[in-house]
């Protein structure tokens, strides 16, 4: 069963990258308040997704970064469900993708049974106006 911290905590990851989506959207579509959405950058990004990971593989939980000041909101169902990281790479470069940065990760992954994974994902990074994190399969 999910304590209903980590239930609420996922919601708030949820919320927060819609309302970075339709940001997005209402850029693309040429909305006046939208056009103020300035896009991420890409160094800043794969900077932000390197230290983001090292947390990860330390034993930080999406809770505490969402925390931290100022808050990295991350949506990534293996982090989310306990998975360990123990080694990552940055597996094609970050190219722009509307106002996100798109990167493509290599992740050796351990389940909550020590059953060991390897998984290729694209991840979307966003640097303004939040820092988040999701898996572009989400």
């Amino acid at each position: 069963m999910i304590p209903l911290r980590s239930v609420k905590s996922m919601r708030a990851v949820q919320v927060m990258m819609i309302l970075v989506a339709n940001t997005s959207i209402l850029q693309a579509t040429g909305c006046d308040r939208a056009s103020a959405v300035k896009a991420s950058d890409a160094n800043a990004a794969t900077q932000v997704i390197t230290d983001t990971f090292k947390q990860w593989q330390a034993g930080s939980t999406i809770d505490d970064l969402r925390d931290a000041r100022p808050p990295v909101y991350v949506a990534d169902d293996y982090w989310f469900r306990g998975y360990q990281l123990n080694a990552f790479s940055v597996e094609k470069p970050a190219e722009t993708h509307g106002t996100n940065i798109r990167l493509r990760m290599k992740l050796r992954l351990v389940d909550t049974k020590g059953k060991e994974s390897t998984h290729s994902i694209n991840y979307l990074v966003t640097t303004t106006p939040a820092v988040t994190i999701a898996r572009e399969d989400n």
